[in-house]
């Protein structure tokens, strides 16, 4: 637990950022391969793209983002092989054609939510703590 606790001090409360590979949501169950951009006219504000180059299935509920950006992106309806794939929140920045479309091992970008981090240590000497996170982008 420490390494944690020492992690989580060092952050400074909110001020810091830093990326995290969340268990389950990180991975897609069903979409593989180089999933790629195969648009040059993607603008902010879009909530779709076209996408090409990947195996199975981006499916709704799958998070994802592009090589080049920090914001991660959910999928709102199943896209199989190429196609345009459909997600919130609208564009923030427009990603490149044949950008890499990161499917699996997605890296969140976060910060703290609160400034003050508490903990616990209950029955069997187990720690009790908490974390909110805040995406950062």
């Amino acid at each position: 637990f420490m390494p944690v606790w020492a992690f989580c001090t060092a952050q400074g409360g909110s001020l810091e950022t830093f990326t995290i590979v969340l268990p389950k949501l990180s991975y897609s169950e069903t979409a593989s391969g180089s999933w790629t951009v195969n648009e040059a006219s993607a603008a902010v504000g879009d909530t779709d793209i076209f996408v090409d180059n990947g195996g199975g299935t981006i499916s709704a509920g799958d998070y994802f983002k592009f090589a080049g950006h920090e914001k991660v992106y959910v999928a709102t309806a199943d896209r199989a092989g190429d196609g345009r794939l459909d997600f919130y929140p609208p564009l923030q920045a427009a990603p490149n054609s044949n950008e890499a479309v990161i499917v699996s091992a997605v890296p969140f970008t976060v910060r703290l939510k609160n400034d003050v981090q508490k903990f616990s240590l209950g029955v069997g000497e187990f720690y009790k703590y908490e974390v909110d996170l805040i995406e950062a982008v």
